[in-house]
C-alpha cells in the first residue's frame, strides 16, 4: 500500500488543486502542505512548482507520480486477485489412477484442516487434462499417461510400477517362472482400448512386438472398478498401477504375478498452470502427493 503522503501527492497531481485534494481526501490545506513538505524532505527534492496559479511537476515529481500510479495499479490488481481467490475454487483435473486413488487422500486432509476450502476435481483422459491446462480451465493436471515433456513442464510425483494382477485362483499364481509369452493364452482385461502411441501398456507391448490382439481375447471393462471385479472373479489377467490395487492385494482379493521379461514403470506427473492464482497451493499439493505412503 502507498504511504499516505504519496497518496496525497498523487491526488494533488491529478487535481492540480489543494482545495479539491482536501475535499476528496477530507484534509485541510495545511495538512496537505505538511504531508507534501515531509515527502519532499525525505526525498531531498522539490516535487512541484506553483507559480501564477499554474501547477507543474519537477522531473523528480514526474518520477514519483509514475511510481505512485504503478503502486496503485498493483494494489488494485492485488484486490482483484484476492477477490478471485475467495470466489474461485481450486480446479484440479487428473487421470483415473491419481484422481481416484491418490488425490482424494490429500483433498480429504485439506478439508479436515479447512472445511471452507473450495475444490473442484474432474477425472479426465490424458488429452482432456492437457486441454484443460491449455484453455486455462484447471490449476493443475495430474497425469499418468504419455505426454510430450517438451511442450509441458512436468514435475514428477513418482515412478509408479504397473503390475500384472490376477485372482488368487488363477493358474499363473502357482507358476514358478513366468514369461510374457505365457500370458497370451489368457483373456486380457483392459479399461479401454488405447492407440499404441498413447496407452502405457500397448506402448510397452509394442516394444516386444505384441499388441492387445496377441492375446486370446481382449475384454474392455470400461473402468478400473470393472477391471478389478473381472480380475477378482478370475476372468483373466490385467495390468494396473500398483496404487490402484493396494486394498485388494492387502485383503487377498488379487495377486501380483512377476513376469521375468516384462517390467513396467511409468512416471506420474503434475503440470501446473503458470497463471494459476493458487500457485502456492499447487506446490503444496505436489509435495503432499510425493509424500503419500506407497
Amino acid at each position: 500500500m502507498l504511504d499516505y503522503r504519496f497518496h496525497t501527492f498523487m491526488v494533488l497531481v491529478q487535481t492540480e488543486s489543494f482545495t479539491k485534494t482536501g475535499e476528496l481526501l477530507h484534509l485541510t490545506q495545511p495538512t496537505i502542505t505538511a504531508q507534501i513538505r515531509s515527502l519532499e524532505n525525505e526525498l531531498e527534492s522539490p516535487l512541484y512548482t506553483y507559480s501564477k496559479r499554474r501547477f507543474a511537476l519537477t522531473e523528480k515529481g514526474k518520477a514519483v507520480y509514475r511510481y505512485c500510479c504503478t503502486v496503485e495499479q498493483l494494489n488494485e490488481q492485488l484486490k482483484q486477485n484476492l477477490n478471485q481467490l475467495q470466489q474461485q475454487p481450486i480446479r484440479i483435473v487428473a487421470t483415473s489412477i491419481i484422481g481416484n486413488y491418490m488425490l482424494p487422500k490429500v483433498v480429504a486432509k485439506w478439508l479436515n484442516q479447512d472445511s471452507t476450502l473450495r475444490i473442484e476435481q474432474a477425472i479426465l483422459s490424458t488429452p482432456n487434462c492437457l486441454a484443460a491446462i491449455d484453455q486455462g480451465e484447471a490449476d493443475c493436471a495430474l497425469i499418468e499417461g504419455y505426454i510430450d515433456a517438451s511442450l509441458y513442464p512436468c514435475h514428477t510425483i513418482k515412478s509408479a510400477p504397473i503390475v500384472c494382477c490376477v485372482s488368487p485362483r488363477h493358474p499363473l499364481v502357482q507358476a514358478k517362472q513366468i514369461h510374457l509369452s505365457d500370458l497370451l493364452k489368457y483373456p486380457l482385461i483392459v479399461k479401454e482400448r488405447h492407440a499404441t502411441d498413447r496407452g502405457i501398456v500397448p506402448h510397452a507391448l509394442a516394444n516386444h512386438n505384441l499388441s492387445y490382439d496377441s492375446f486370446i481375447n481382449t475384454v474392455v471393462a470400461g473402468s478400473i472398478t470393472g477391471m478389478k471385479q473381472m480380475l477378482i472373479n478370475n476372468g483373466g489377467i490385467g495390468f494396473l498401477h500398483k496404487d490402484a490395487i493396494l486394498d485388494e492385494i492387502n485383503h487377498g482379493m488379487l495377486k501380483i504375478i512377476e513376469i521375468d521379461d516384462f517390467k513396467l514403470n511409468h512416471d506420474m506427473v503434475m503440470i501446473i498452470n503458470p497463471n494459476s492464482l493458487f500457485k502456492s497451493k499447487m506446490d503444496q499439493l505436489f509435495d503432499e502427493l510425493k509424500q503419500l505412503k506407497q
